[in-house]
């Protein structure tokens, strides 16, 4: 044993991961041991005094997705009781194994947050949250996409700090992170102390370091266009700074919507917008070149029947959908409001390649599958 882990190079390949494939086919991101050991380390020591010893985490994320994969490595290292869930099952088993850690994407934050705000007190709102999570969570990382301000307040407002950060595979991950003595809920934290990070001249986040990777596995092309020749990352996503050093995420260059009079419009910025409703699966804009911008609504099913009752009629869902629309456009720019909606019938899911595992929509899929339906709310 010894002789072999004297024989591994800090600088040979630990671990191939691909990228999520939101905006293209999935590339093959080789991640070394530095890379890997590096932005771990600088993870441990930001966040490693919040997480208790004898730690109990619920492990639904992909082992495939850098998410999952970071996980599991801190839960080797720090020791974790981890117990494997199926994504599906996530809700229904929190209660049962009730972690003192929580690691996910968006959506089961707001999922719990959802249900736990249905409570009409304040004692009620908490004793929710407790049945719905176990009652002993201690630490929640957020990651794989932004949160909502709004459901970061409310597990504060219930005593629990949601931690989120800001990465992607190829800086195996982490870029910057929210800590527990600076934190604001309004951006994704301040860099890693291993990492440079700055702004292009676009907006564009640039990362520089030892976690940076150096380039995707046999597309010499691809890796062209995210690094530059003096070792920075171009991450595709549009930041800016606030006046404390703190990074705000305004959108991601590749899923950009200019619109007929020429308005650049970030969709993913509008869709969150509606991620507070329970009712609200998935809501996807659609605008690009076209005068004016129109949504497809995707139900949660199970939401719709807890809200509603079994025998919702339509009328009743839909008067709550144009209520929430309604709601949504008056908080945007007139340039930025969904004028025409549709419900869609057919589910996006991770099985029919609409989502990617960590459940972020792959854009560019739905728009070429729901053209059709896109098109005539033009009219």
């Amino acid at each position: 044993f010894d002789e072999v882990m004297a024989g591994v190079d800090l600088d040979q390949m630990a671990v191939m991961l691909y990228t999520s494939g939101t905006t293209g086919r999935p590339k093959g991101v080789p991640l070394t041991h530095r890379n890997v050991a590096v932005n771990g380390r600088d993870w441990l020591v930001i966040n490693g005094p919040l997480v208790e010893e004898n730690g109990v985490d619920v492990l639904w994320l992909p082992m495939s997705h850098i998410f999952g994969f970071g996980e599991a490595c801190l839960g080797n290292t720090l020791g974790f009781t981890s117990y494997l869930s199926d994504p599906y099952q996530v809700l229904n088993v929190l209660p049962e194994v009730r972690p003192t850690i929580f690691m996910s994407v968006p959506r089961y934050f707001e999922k719990i947050a959802a249900i736990a705000s249905e409570g009409k007190t304040d004692a009620e709102r908490r004793e929710r949250l407790h049945a719905i999570t176990g009652g002993r969570l201690s630490f929640c990382l957020s990651g794989g996409a932004g949160l909502k301000r709004e459901i970061k307040e409310f597990f504060w407002d219930n005593g629990l700090l949601i931690t989120e950060g800001y990465g992607l595979t190829e800086a195996s991950p982490t870029i910057t992170l929210n800590r527990p003595d600076a934190f604001r809920f309004d951006t994704v934290g301040m860099p890693l102390p291993s990492l440079e990070v700055k702004l292009g001249d676009d907006g564009e986040i640039m990362a520089r370091g030892e976690s940076i990777f150096g380039g995707y596995h046999k597309d010499p092309e691809a890796s062209a266009l995210v690094l530059t020749e003096d070792g920075w990352l171009k991450t595709g996503d549009l930041g800016r700074w606030t006046d404390d050093g703190f990074l705000q995420i305004i959108g991601r260059k590749k899923e950009i919507l200019v619109t007929a009079a020429g308005k650049n419009i970030s969709p993913v910025n509008i869709e969150q917008e509606f991620l507070d409703d329970p009712v609200f699966g998935q809501v996807v804009v659609f605008g690009d070149g076209e005068r004016y911008l129109v949504a497809g609504v995707w139900l949660e099913p199970i939401a719709v029947r807890a809200v509603f009752g079994n025998d919702a009629a339509t009328t009743q869902v839909e008067a709550h959908i144009a209520g929430k629309m309604t709601a949504v456009n008056d908080r945007l720019a007139r340039y930025e409001q969904i004028k025409s909606w549709k419900v869609m019938s057919s589910p996006l899911t991770v099985e029919n390649g609409f989502l990617t595992p960590t459940l972020k929509v792959k854009r560019n899929k739905v728009y070429e599958a729901f053209a059709d339906e896109f098109r005539a709310l033009y009219g």
